[in-house]
């Protein structure tokens, strides 16, 4: 599959079916976890935690290990992570939680200021287009 189709189905609204199993998202979320009590500032495993969380749509989560990534090292994947996160996280939103004008600012400004970054520019642009035309 190619990178614009996974960043596709990730950041719009419609569902797919993943190829990863059950057990490959437990053995995944079991070696990060096993990586960061050998070394608790192992920004790789805060990352693919928060992979993992992404993918079986536990957004808090999500948000949480990619901004613990982000804060031990400043990589702009993890940025651009975070902002695909806040944008789900306002999709998210219920009457109750009205924190949906909060989380899309939090999106552009993570996705915004990844845009510099060659390898991620396309990417970071589209997924503000995507949230421009969910607004």
């Amino acid at each position: 599959m190619a990178m614009r189709d996974m960043f596709y189905m990730l950041s719009s609204s419609k569902t797919f079916f993943s190829a990863i199993s059950d057990f490959e998202l437990i053995t995944a979320f079991n070696q990060f976890q096993s990586m960061l009590k050998m070394d608790e500032k192992c920004h790789e495993a805060m990352y693919g935690l928060g992979k993992v969380n992404f993918l079986i749509k536990r957004y808090e989560l999500a948000e949480r290990w990619f901004m613990k990534a982000y804060q031990v090292k400043h990589d702009k994947v993890y940025r651009a992570w975070l902002g695909l996160t806040y944008i789900k996280l306002a999709e998210a939103v219920t009457p109750e939680n009205k924190n949906r004008i909060t989380y899309l600012k939090y999106a552009v400004k993570n996705l915004t200021r990844c845009i510099k970054d060659d390898d991620l520019d396309t990417y970071c642009t589209m997924a503000l287009l995507f949230l421009a035309v969910d607004l």
